[in-house]
């Protein structure tokens, strides 16, 4: 079956620019789909919203991959086709938006020219994508699958909210119109979590062949000789792990859009007796490092390491104990499953976390998730404490983090089921 996959934003690592990037969610349905025997076209667009620049590759023509069954030795791989677009450089602008309103305009002048596929699956947002791969279905009999990424429009709006005196919500009747429209002639959604689907069939309306696919990923696995360098580089950090401490680490971005400073706050108020029977470690980059550098180079039980590469990150998973999800109490979070829950829960660690709603339903029961109110400096103070004083409990793994792990974010389970569904959606 030829199936198209629309989705921006995203790395293409059959693209040999970006070989060297990770297969991110719709790349693995892509690889994935094509292990299965279908043929598959990726749309995606020229700008690459990670760099934000304009990829070498040519626009508005299709690359022809070598399909699911390569004549030689080469990788399966897809045609891709790239529309072409102003690009952008902020976030939320209105470049952004007229940006996504030529790319809709180029797949639905484009479309007609390839031949039809037997399924479409589309990200969610962009909504303009979305809208227009869903009207292209209807046209042609094709059953389409919107895959909710993102929470569009509402997440603008809130955005747009903390910036202007009056509420926005429901301001954007297009992405409204749009909105109704695509989820009501969609044949199925496909989400990150049960609380994205419920989101955009309370929002929009509709109904259809509804599946929930986790974030997922395929566990590490270090050899001896990488082991033994990346825990030689951590000590050049001043990282020994195997020091008798319980182990905490926060990987990802580091910026004031989360509960960080609450965090940073609490650790920096620990005694010295409590302080110094943990060690957390923060990795990544963001406009929060000069507050941690700070804090570190004061706070011995506190760590910075910069960006750190995926070997070394591994070896650091396999020692620690639990891991920081510090992020704003905020419904689109409280709806998600963001993919550090998916690293920790492969690590086999507890959670400490703010975030109600989906990951603690997810995990309930399994004893991973150990909350703290947001913004509550005294309260995570006193978490922190119970963790430090009772090793016992703490400083092991958790062998039912790695359980919900194996159940609900394992890449081969997770994606053969997508494989099963997409199938049966084209059938009926």
């Amino acid at each position: 079956m030829r199936i198209w996959v629309i989705k921006t934003g995203e790395p293409i690592p059959y693209l040999p620019e970006e070989a060297q990037d990770r297969f991110l969610r719709s790349g693995q349905m892509v690889r994935t789909l094509l292990a299965a025997g279908h043929d598959v076209t990726w749309w995606s667009a020229r700008f690459y919203h990670q760099k934000k620049s304009m990829r070498a590759a040519p626009s508005d023509t299709l690359i022809p991959g070598t399909g699911n069954t390569p004549a030689s030795d080469a990788v399966a791989s897809p045609d891709i086709f790239l529309l072409n677009s102003l690009g952008y450089r902020r976030h939320i602008g209105p470049a952004r938006l007229i940006d996504h309103a030529q790319l809709a305009r180029g797949f639905a002048r484009h479309a007609p020219t390839l031949a039809r596929p037997g399924l479409i699956v589309a990200s969610w947002p962009t909504i303009e994508l979305a809208d227009a791969a869903v009207r292209f279905g209807a046209q042609h009999g094709i059953p389409v699958v919107l895959d909710i990424r993102d929470l569009w429009p509402d997440i603008i709006y809130a955005k747009l909210n903390t910036i202007l005196p009056f509420r926005t919500n429901g301001f954007l009747l297009r992405y409204e119109r749009m909105g109704r429209r695509s989820f009501r002639g969609a044949h199925g959604v496909t989400g990150l979590s049960q609380g994205m689907i419920d989101w955009a069939r309370d929002r929009f309306g509709g109904t259809g062949v509804d599946r929930v696919f986790h974030q997922s990923m395929t566990p590490p696995q270090l050899d001896d000789t990488t082991r033994s360098a990346a825990r030689a580089w951590w000590r050049t950090k001043g990282v020994d792990l195997d020091a008798p401490k319980t182990r905490l680490v926060w990987s990802g971005s580091l910026v004031p859009e989360t509960d960080g400073r609450t965090l940073l706050a609490a650790l920096d108020a620990l005694p010295p007796k409590v302080a110094r029977e943990i060690e957390v470690i923060l990795c990544g980059t963001g406009s929060l490092v000069p507050e941690i550098e700070a804090l570190a180079a004061r706070a011995p039980h506190v760590v910075y390491a910069g960006w750190v590469e995926a070997d070394r990150l591994a070896a650091l998973t396999e020692a620690s104990h639990i891991g920081l999800l510090c992020y704003l109490d905020r419904f689109d979070f409280r709806n998600s499953v963001p993919n550090k829950v998916v690293d920790y829960c492969a690590g086999s660690m507890r959670i400490l976390t703010n975030l109600g709603g989906e990951v603690p339903r997810l995990l309930d029961g399994t004893g991973t998730v150990i909350p703290y109110p947001t913004g509550d400096v005294a309260g995570l103070g006193a978490i922190l404490t119970q963790i430090a004083i009772d090793a016992e409990r703490y400083r092991v793994k958790h062998p039912p983090a790695r359980a919900a792990f194996d159940a609900h974010f394992d890449t081969r389970r997770v994606l053969a089921d997508y494989v099963t569904y997409v199938e049966e959606l084209a059938r009926t």
